[in-house]
Protein backbone atom coordinates (compact mmCIF):
# COMPACT_ATOMS: atom_id res chain seq x y z
CA UNK A 1 0.00 0.00 0.00
CA UNK A 2 3.04 2.57 0.93
CA UNK A 3 4.65 1.93 -2.49
CA UNK A 4 1.24 3.00 -4.52
CA UNK A 5 0.93 5.97 -6.01
CA UNK A 6 -2.37 8.44 -5.11
CA UNK A 7 -4.39 7.35 -8.36
CA UNK A 8 -3.45 3.62 -7.57
CA UNK A 9 -3.88 4.23 -3.88
CA UNK A 10 -7.44 5.45 -4.78
CA UNK A 11 -8.42 2.55 -7.34
CA UNK A 12 -7.67 0.24 -4.91
CA UNK A 13 -9.94 1.47 -2.02
CA UNK A 14 -12.76 1.85 -4.95
CA UNK A 15 -12.09 -1.91 -5.59
CA UNK A 16 -12.64 -2.94 -1.83
CA UNK A 17 -15.20 -0.67 -1.17
CA UNK A 18 -17.33 -2.08 -4.26
CA UNK A 19 -16.49 -5.62 -3.07
CA UNK A 20 -17.92 -4.72 0.62
CA UNK A 21 -21.14 -3.83 -1.19
CA UNK A 22 -21.05 -0.15 -1.39
CA UNK A 23 -22.58 1.80 -4.17
CA UNK A 24 -19.45 3.64 -5.85
CA UNK A 25 -19.20 6.65 -7.97
CA UNK A 26 -15.92 8.11 -8.93
CA UNK A 27 -15.25 11.92 -9.49
CA UNK A 28 -13.08 13.65 -11.65
CA UNK A 29 -9.74 12.89 -11.64
CA UNK A 30 -8.99 17.27 -11.79
CA UNK A 31 -11.46 19.29 -10.96
CA UNK A 32 -13.07 17.08 -7.73
CA UNK A 33 -13.89 19.56 -5.32
CA UNK A 34 -11.98 17.58 -2.17
CA UNK A 35 -13.35 14.93 -3.14
CA UNK A 36 -11.96 11.62 -4.98
CA UNK A 37 -14.40 9.11 -4.06
CA UNK A 38 -18.38 9.21 -3.44
CA UNK A 39 -19.96 6.11 -1.71
CA UNK A 40 -23.42 5.09 -0.98
CA UNK A 41 -24.51 2.48 1.70
CA UNK A 42 -26.93 0.33 1.72
CA UNK A 43 -29.09 3.08 3.96
CA UNK A 44 -28.81 5.64 0.86
CA UNK A 45 -26.36 7.80 2.82
CA UNK A 46 -24.42 9.52 0.53
CA UNK A 47 -20.20 9.24 1.96
CA UNK A 48 -17.42 11.77 0.22
CA UNK A 49 -13.98 10.33 0.32
CA UNK A 50 -10.76 12.11 0.31
CA UNK A 51 -7.81 9.84 0.16
CA UNK A 52 -4.37 10.77 1.39
CA UNK A 53 -1.37 8.40 0.39
CA UNK A 54 1.26 10.10 1.62
CA UNK A 55 4.70 9.42 3.63
CA UNK A 56 4.25 12.10 6.18
CA UNK A 57 1.88 12.98 8.47
CA UNK A 58 -1.92 14.40 6.85
CA UNK A 59 -2.56 18.25 7.84
CA UNK A 60 -5.56 20.14 7.94
CA UNK A 61 -5.93 20.73 4.11
CA UNK A 62 -7.33 17.03 3.46
CA UNK A 63 -10.13 17.72 6.25
CA UNK A 64 -11.38 21.29 5.12
CA UNK A 65 -11.14 19.31 1.17
CA UNK A 66 -13.99 16.80 2.47
CA UNK A 67 -15.84 19.40 4.33
CA UNK A 68 -16.26 21.38 0.85
CA UNK A 69 -16.59 18.51 -0.92
CA UNK A 70 -19.97 17.70 0.92
CA UNK A 71 -21.32 21.14 0.48
CA UNK A 72 -20.77 20.50 -3.53
CA UNK A 73 -21.81 16.39 -3.89
CA UNK A 74 -24.65 17.08 -1.08
CA UNK A 75 -23.07 14.70 1.09
CA UNK A 76 -24.20 13.32 4.49
CA UNK A 77 -20.92 12.06 5.95
CA UNK A 78 -16.79 12.73 5.28
CA UNK A 79 -13.79 10.79 5.78
CA UNK A 80 -10.52 11.42 5.40
CA UNK A 81 -8.62 8.02 4.72
CA UNK A 82 -4.78 7.48 4.74
CA UNK A 83 -2.04 4.59 4.96
CA UNK A 84 -0.04 7.49 7.01
CA UNK A 85 -1.04 9.17 10.63
CA UNK A 86 -2.94 13.00 11.13
CA UNK A 87 -1.55 15.86 12.36
CA UNK A 88 -3.18 17.72 15.33
CA UNK A 89 -4.86 20.21 13.44
CA UNK A 90 -6.57 17.42 11.14
CA UNK A 91 -7.85 15.48 13.94
CA UNK A 92 -9.16 18.81 15.68
CA UNK A 93 -10.61 19.95 12.71
CA UNK A 94 -12.09 16.97 11.78
CA UNK A 95 -13.72 16.35 15.40
CA UNK A 96 -15.46 20.35 15.14
CA UNK A 97 -16.73 19.07 11.36
CA UNK A 98 -17.79 14.96 12.62
CA UNK A 99 -15.36 13.86 10.22
CA UNK A 100 -13.82 10.37 10.41
CA UNK A 101 -10.27 9.89 10.07
CA UNK A 102 -8.87 6.83 9.05
CA UNK A 103 -5.36 6.44 9.44
CA UNK A 104 -3.19 3.24 8.66
CA UNK A 105 -4.28 0.95 11.55
CA UNK A 106 -7.91 1.46 10.68
CA UNK A 107 -6.96 1.50 7.29
CA UNK A 108 -5.75 -2.26 7.50
CA UNK A 109 -9.24 -3.33 9.92
CA UNK A 110 -11.08 -2.26 7.14
CA UNK A 111 -9.37 -4.02 4.19
CA UNK A 112 -9.41 -7.29 6.48
CA UNK A 113 -12.96 -6.66 6.46
CA UNK A 114 -14.04 -4.97 9.79
CA UNK A 115 -14.97 -1.91 9.63
CA UNK A 116 -17.19 -1.55 13.69
CA UNK A 117 -14.68 1.36 14.39
CA UNK A 118 -16.77 3.30 12.12
CA UNK A 119 -19.87 4.41 10.87
CA UNK A 120 -19.75 4.21 7.84
CA UNK A 121 -22.55 1.28 7.76
CA UNK A 122 -25.11 3.50 9.35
Amino acid sequence: MNELQGIEFENFLIDKFFEFGFKVELTPKIGDYGADIILENANGTKIIIQCKRFKSRVNLKAVQEVIGAIGHYCGDKGIVITNSTFLNSAIKLAESHDIELWDGDKLLSFLSGDISFSEINH
